[in-house]
């Protein structure tokens, strides 16, 4: 529930989508306990998480339904360092019962796609190639998302001082002080569970 209440119902399905909903939470539970200077874990006391599925709005045009097969990422992690400036990271999970499915070089390219895909449409959003209108618009909505899970993160496991920098940080995108991160400054990262392993 810590990261999404409609994750947590679909834990109740059955077949593959309960085994990656574990693997979600695995995740959670692992940046949970991450310090600081991790270099596998995203510290949750640092930033947090943003479900993609939960903000299908950002990878999709306004009106239009969600196509089947119709690739992104699972969470955006949001994080504002101290000397400040936005920095996301696109993460995808997958969980895989057996050692050998788990090291399939067709994994990993499917991550690589699904992660692809998410910095691609950000790239639409947010690029040079998008209008001010449509950027000034974009910008709105992107900041109301991220007060939204920046105070959830709060909630839970996000520090006081994380929070403001994120808040104020999110402000400056709105008053176009500072820009959203550039598609190149977009970080990625995968995460693969397997119990065999």
């Amino acid at each position: 529930r810590a990261v999404s209440g409609r994750l947590a119902l679909r834990l109740a399905g059955a077949g593959h989508a309960t085994q990656e909903m574990i693997a979600v939470a695995m995740t959670y539970s692992h940046c949970q306990d991450a310090s600081d200077g991790d270099k596998v874990w995203l510290p949750l006391k640092e930033g947090f998480f943003i479900p993609l599925d939960d903000v299908p709005e950002l990878f999709r045009e306004p009106g239009k339904a969600l196509k089947d097969g119709e690739q992104r990422a699972d969470l955006l992690y949001v994080s504002v360092p101290k000397r400040g400036g936005l920095r996301l990271r696109f993460i995808e999970i997958k969980f895989r019962r057996y050692l050998k499915t788990a090291r399939a070089p067709e994994l990993m390219q499917t991550i690589e796609q699904q992660i692809d895909a998410s910095c691609q449409y950000w790239e639409k959003r947010f690029g040079a190639k998008t209008s001010a209108l449509e950027k000034t618009v974009h910008r709105a909505w992107l900041a109301r998302i991220l007060r939204f899970y920046a105070r959830k993160g709060r909630r839970h496991h996000l520090s006081e001082d994380a929070f403001q920098r994120a808040m104020r940080e999110i402000d400056r995108i709105v008053r176009k002080e500072t820009d959203p991160p550039a598609l190149n400054d977009l970080q990625r990262q995968g995460f693969v569970f397997c119990p065999e392993y």
